[in-house]
């Protein structure tokens, strides 16, 4: 129940919804809602439990004033399994009504709204989402596996054409597929959602990523400000517009729309290194560092924070410890090549030529079984100070359409190799200025 719920209630403008990846950070944790409420940043929380016994749903819900621990208002339910999708909107309804919310007409109409029928292509849809979350290689192969099963079930189920649309652009993005394999299918994906839900913000928002790895940056801006048009919580569109208005070169606006994103999931630590990467674009070294420590706090553990940190050293010239937590991040995830390509050139500028040498042939080896974005390859010539051979590459890696050309224009440790008047040149050829009018026709 927890995500349709939460979606349910993103719809509502006037209210700042949590995603449920943060929600369901604080699953079995110890810490009071107050601690949980500081963390979040919000006001209130809305909180329940549900049991199920054959087709029989229990669910208790209750919404609390964090500020005076005062019980706002709680409701029981008992109805059966068919009825998940009434109980969320009465819920929601409820959580308006307390909370002095005027709901307007388009908002009464959103809440309204069945997204299937099918209970089992709901669970399907909740579990696929779940999975894409993680952004893990096998993790999203078990995602495209539960869209699927859900469209099987229900052929009509928008939301489910959206997550398959996502599924396909983010292996385009982690460089798992090559991007004319994939953002074919995730475009068409994310036009069948729209098609069959035209106020869907999720299908909009995944055709905006599609056209974004097209690199039609007006389209994208288009269907970005759509999606948020249709719902304000929508994280993922505002970290998307975030990178978007990044390679524009509009660096103060990428900054809002993925404060925003933050704002609205503030667990996750894909958007907290968005935005981490978005202060330090901007020079903002104390704010990054404190963004930093953020998401260090969230996921202690994680390759991410071993990626950041190593490159946080790389910056400072810390050149051992850079490679000793780039070490970290590459072990954490076996056989994924982007971090071992940020290994190979965190090894080449830390002076070990021969270890980075061997990832540049284990890159290359690997291309001849399965696609490797040229751009890895590229940032491993760098590290080794190889630049023609790094440029014939990021030529290669125009061709591809590969989404490693965003990062080499935004991560500041390439910034004195885009100096040179080859990137100059690429990025004209990929429409791309100093700054960037995204509404220009």
């Amino acid at each position: 129940m927890t995500e349709e719920l939460i979606s349910t209630l993103s719809r509502i403008g006037e209210l700042r919804v949590i995603s449920r990846t943060s929600v369901m950070h604080y699953k079995g944790t110890s810490k009071n809602l107050g601690e949980i409420a500081r963390e979040l940043r919000v006001g209130s929380i809305l909180e329940g439990s549900v049991r199920k016994a054959s087709d029989d749903l229990r669910i208790t819900a209750q919404l609390v004033d964090t500020g005076n621990d005062e019980h706002l208002w709680s409701q029981d339910y008992d109805r059966k399994l068919e009825n998940v999708f009434a109980i969320q909107r009465e819920i929601a309804q409820s959580v308006a009504e307390v909370l002095k919310i005027r709901l307007l007409s388009g908002e009464k109409k959103s809440i309204e709204k069945r997204p299937t029928e099918n209970t089992e292509a709901y669970a399907l849809y909740l579990k696929g989402r779940y999975y894409w979350n993680e952004r893990v290689r096998d993790s999203n192969d078990k995602a495209v596996r539960c869209f699927e099963e859900a469209v099987k079930l229900d052929p009509n189920y928008a939301l489910a054409y959206s997550g398959l649309a996502d599924c396909y652009l983010i292996y385009s993005d982690r460089g798992w597929l090559s991007p004319r394999e994939a953002v074919p299918k995730g475009k068409a994906y994310a036009r069948r959602a729209i098609e069959l839900d035209p106020r869907l913000a999720e299908g909009h928002a995944s055709l905006g990523l599609a056209f974004l790895q097209e690199w039609a940056w007006q389209e994208a801006d288009r269907e970005f400000e759509k999606a948020i048009e249709l719902n304000p919580n929508y994280a993922s569109a505002y970290q998307w517009y975030g990178v978007l208005l990044s390679l524009a070169g509009r660096y103060d606006e990428a900054k809002e729309r993925t404060e925003r994103a933050s704002e609205l999931d503030p667990l996750s630590t894909v958007i907290g290194g968005n935005l981490w990467l978005r202060l330090l674009i901007l020079g903002n070294r104390d704010q990054a560092m404190e963004q930093f420590r953020r998401v260090v706090r969230l996921n202690p553990d994680s390759e991410q924070v071993h990626s950041l940190l190593s490159m946080i050293q790389l910056m400072d010239s810390r050149f051992e410890d850079s490679i000793s937590e780039a070490e970290k991040a590459s072990a954490l995830l076996k056989g994924n090549l982007g971090l071992k390509s940020q290994l190979g050139f965190v090894y080449g500028m830390g002076g070990r030529k021969e270890q980075a040498s061997q990832i540049l042939n284990e890159l290359k080896e690997a291309g001849k079984n399965e696609y490797v974005p040229s751009g890895w390859v590229a940032a491993v010539l760098f590290g080794l100070e190889r630049r023609d051979e790094a440029f014939e590459y990021l030529d290669k890696a125009f061709e591809e359409h590969s989404s490693s050309l965003f990062y080499f224009r935004s991560f500041p440790w390439f910034e004195k190799f885009r100096a040179d008047p080859r990137w100059a040149s690429l990025e004209k050829r990929m429409g791309l200025r100093k700054t960037l009018d995204l509404r220009a026709s």
